[in-house]
This record gives structure tokens, C-alpha cells and sequence, in this order.
């Protein structure tokens, strides 16, 4: 016994004894390695993923911005054809109005 009145004194520091095989803690030491690596080289691969993400999501906004835009010219023309088909509607009832007040003359 230690003079402190502990049995086992080894106990309370960390130490590595013979039934420890060198094979367990080499093998622990590589799946730690291979798993930090493995992180290491994901989150590495996240940066291009990203830009990859950002790159298409500007050509879809430039898309867009060119729909969006497109349909703004459209609803102008649409418009003006409206403007035009009512001068037109107008143009042939007056047409027809006169057909028709020829017609009652004869």
C-alpha cells in the first residue's frame, strides 16, 4: 500500500500496461487518421461545391431577369394590339352602320 492509504496508486494516473497490444492502439490511431482525413477532404470539396451552386444560381437569375423583362415588352404589345382591334371593332360598325343605312335607303 502507498502511504496515502491507496491500493492501487497506478490507478489514478493514465498509463498504458502490457495488456494494451500495440496492433489496438495502432488500429485506433489509423481510424482516427482515416476519419480526420476523410472530413478534411469533404469539407474541402464544399468550396467548389458551392461555387458550383452560386454559378448556376446567377444564370438562373440572369434567366429570369431576362423572362421577366420579356414579358414586360409583351404586355406592351399587348396593349397596343388591344388599342388597335378596338379601332378596328369601330372602323366595321361604322362600316356596317353605313351598310346598312344604304340598304333602308333603296
Amino acid at each position: 500500500m502507498d502511504e496515502t492509504g491507496d491500493q492501487y496508486p497506478l490507478e489514478k494516473k493514465w498509463h498504458v500496461s502490457r495488456g494494451i497490444p500495440l496492433g489496438l492502439i495502432f488500429t485506433v490511431l489509423a481510424c482516427f487518421l482515416a476519419q480526420t482525413g476523410t472530413a478534411l477532404w469533404f469539407f474541402a470539396h464544399q468550396d467548389s461545391r458551392l461555387e458550383a451552386v452560386e454559378r448556376v444560381q446567377i444564370v438562373a437569375t440572369s434567366i429570369g431577369d431576362k423572362l421577366q423583362a420579356s414579358s414586360v415588352a409583351q404586355g406592351v404589345q399587348t396593349a397596343r394590339l388591344e388599342e388597335k382591334v378596338v379601332a378596328v371593332q369601330e372602323s366595321v360598325n361604322r362600316i356596317e352602320a353605313l351598310l346598312t343605312s344604304a340598304a333602308i335607303k333603296k
